[in-house]
């Protein structure tokens, strides 16, 4: 009886310290790379809806910016991914990821997301983000992301 309890408490701190090693080892929070892309992407303003995105900050337009916007998207995607497969528990990505810059993020390009999907008819396009945007919601109902400067200066 005593063997099967710790074989259970070791498979499921094994479980923990492979969501951890996924979540620092996969994604790109400890890189210069990732906070210039993350800074150059909350500097894109100008736009409230998909359209007016896409002539300011487009494929075509703004290749750069564009490119540094589907890399910051895609690392808060590949976090709601492990949070929407249960590989990792909000706790955990959130020691990683700031909840006021996944919040501001969605925040402010989920009308691009919308748009994208009613363009392209891919409704799951970044579902695990936007799953990862309401959970946060939900632990921090009162969070006002707009009024918090996490890169200095002063909140767009």
């Amino acid at each position: 009886m005593y063997s099967s309890v710790l074989l259970v408490i070791t498979l499921r701190n094994s479980e923990k310290a492979r969501a951890r090693e996924i979540i620092y080892s996969r994604y790109q929070t400890n890189k210069l790379e990732y906070y210039q892309a993350l800074n150059t992407v909350f500097t894109m303003t100008g736009f409230e809806t998909y359209e007016e995105f896409n002539k300011k900050y487009g494929r075509y337009t703004n290749p750069e910016a564009f490119a540094n916007f589907l890399y910051v998207g895609w690392v808060f995607n590949n976090a709601g991914v492990l949070f929407q497969d249960k590989l990792a528990d909000s706790k955990q990505i959130l020691t990683v990821y700031n909840p006021t810059t996944i919040v501001n993020f969605w925040d402010k390009f989920g009308v691009w997301v919308m748009g994208f999907r009613e363009q392209t008819n891919y409704t799951e396009y970044w579902k695990p983000l936007e799953s990862l945007y309401g959970e946060v919601k939900r632990l921090y109902p009162d969070l006002d992301a707009s009024k918090i400067s996490e890169y200095g200066g002063e909140p767009q």
